[in-house]
């Protein structure tokens, strides 16, 4: 008996030893699954604060953007009205220049192809309607001077 008696003492502490391991177990991996759910938590409150921090870095970089470029079309809008007044002023002189020297080319002295010099010199008609050529010398000889010689 005493056999028996230590046989089922012996059983019952296998099966008593058996169901504490076996709840120590279901413990054990009801902490480990409470300790995941929390770390995936903790990690999603991660992801939104650094998605947020991005979003707003976004934003502020699309403002600081829009504001350079409303700066830039506004110094483009004045570097035009600049240019086409300048332009316009250019054009003014350029016109006044054209004016000068079309009244010089009218007043200048104009060139007679029909006749030609004592050494074949081109001759000139002046402002008055003298004829003269410019001698060897660069100086102006009326026709009529040498006629009357």
């Amino acid at each position: 008996m005493k056999k028996i008696t230590s046989l089922l003492l012996a059983l019952s502490m296998i099966v008593a030893f058996s169901t504490v391991q076996a709840q120590s177990k279901k413990s054990h991996k009801k902490a480990a699954k409470t300790e995941v759910t929390q770390k995936k938590d903790q990690a999603k409150k991660e992801a939104k604060k650094e998605s947020k921090k991005a979003s707003e870095k976004v934003a502020k970089t699309e403002k600081k953007t829009e504001a350079s470029a409303k700066k830039a079309e506004s110094h483009s809008r004045k570097m035009k009205a600049e240019a086409k007044e300048d332009a316009s002023k250019e054009s003014a002189t350029a016109s006044k220049k054209a004016e000068k020297a079309s009244k010089e080319a009218k007043n200048s002295d104009k060139v007679d192809a029909t006749t030609t010099g004592p050494h074949g010199e081109k001759v000139y008609t002046g402002p008055r309607g003298g004829k003269y050529f410019i001698n060897k010398n660069g100086k102006k000889e009326y026709l009529s001077s040498l006629k009357k010689h």
